[in-house]
């Protein structure tokens, strides 16, 4: 499928634009060299027993405090070209078990990747860089990233914690939201596939 197309599709279910991974300093330098994120490479603070891939469509201090203050930021139909596993998350729950429990939480990287996440240094929109308190000290911590983003060329921004949203509200509307526009897409985009499938065995048959 051309891009063009798949950008209408995607544009059109009303998709995130962007996915965002999070990430400690000490791993910025492997993921540009191997121009992939790899499930249970490099530092974290927890293992991944999928072996998948985990990102967001959105930014919180809740991922950044969890997952790491360095934020990778790509544009999400290029790298969903190279990656098209990526999907998000469903956790095979209904609106009706919300009527039984209080909460239900989910974890708030909602989309993920089985295996490795391959990306062109051209996907990555920029790197943000999240500041927490201490000032100077906190500035120092995160020199090493900005002197390999450089070196890169890639664009990057610093930012303050506090910037962020707060992550405490469950927020099952805008889950239900996702998967409901992500079955849409895939709809999309297996009907753009049949009639190109079609057009094709109609222009076989021509021939003959």
């Amino acid at each position: 499928m051309r891009v063009r197309t798949l950008r209408r599709h995607w544009n059109n279910c009303r998709l995130t634009p962007v996915f965002y991974h999070f990430t400690f300093p000490e791993n910025v330098r492997s993921i540009l060299a191997d121009g992939a994120l790899i499930p249970n490479k490099g530092y974290s603070i927890c293992c991944n027993p999928e072996e998948r891939v985990c990102l967001s469509d959105r930014m919180t201090q809740g991922l950044v405090e969890f997952c790491g203050n360095v934020i990778f930021e790509f544009s999400a139909v290029r790298t969903y070209e190279k990656n098209q596993f990526v999907a998000p998350r469903d956790y095979l729950v209904g609106e009706d078990d919300f009527a039984r429990r209080e909460e239900i939480p989910f974890f708030e990287n909602e989309w993920g990747v089985p295996g490795w996440f391959r990306f062109d240094l051209g996907d990555v929109n920029g790197v943000w860089i999240v500041l927490e308190a201490g000032g100077e000290a906190s500035m120092r911590s995160v020199t090493p990233v900005v002197r390999i983003l450089e070196q890169r060329a890639v664009p990057y921004e610093l930012i303050r914690l506090c910037q962020l949203p707060d992550s405490i509200a469950n927020d099952t509307i805008r889950y239900f939201a996702r998967l409901d526009r992500w079955k849409q897409f895939q709809q999309r985009v297996r009907w753009q596939s049949e009639e190109a499938k079609d057009e094709l065995i109609s222009r076989v048959s021509r021939g003959h």
